[in-house]
């Protein structure tokens, strides 16, 4: 019986789960504090003027803390689906995940993570539809 090896799966999957709870991270501490604490910064408006640009930048930081959690929520869940990506088997549901989130990086601009999910999607889906034909003795 052939060993259809997934170690790039695993290490593309690795690579881009760091890579997304790492932009998670910096997208909470680094940007949306930024967003917080930099506020209006200009003097020469009035105070209802203050008032609603204030409101509309708390309503950004919601979004931006929101998206960074999103991140690295997809993240640890990419980082449990490599933990649990094994050899000769065939994953299922794996492949079609990683595709969305590459999709879902792809909408956010995010795109160190939808190349690498993309492509570990593309091929766990190929190397299942070859384990499917080595198990049902279609190939040698």
């Amino acid at each position: 019986m052939k060993v259809l090896n997934r170690k790039l799966e695993r290490n593309m999957i690795l690579i881009g789960s760091v890579w997304q709870i790492l932009s998670g991270l910096a997208t909470i501490f680094i940007y949306a504090t930024y967003i917080k604490t930099k506020g209006v910064g200009i003097e020469d408006i009035s105070k209802v003027d203050v008032t609603s640009i204030q409101l509309l930048l708390d309503n950004v930081y919601i979004v931006t803390t929101t998206v960074g959690f999103l991140f690295i929520a997809m993240g640890l869940v990419n980082l449990y689906i490599y933990k649990k990506t094994k050899n000769n088997m065939i994953e299922k549901g794996k492949g079609i995940w990683l595709i969305i989130c590459s999709v879902i990086s792809y909408f956010f601009m995010d795109i160190i993570s939808a190349i690498l999910f993309m492509v570990s999607g593309v091929i766990m889906l190929s190397k299942n539809k070859a384990i499917l034909k080595i198990n049902n003795g279609l190939v040698n």
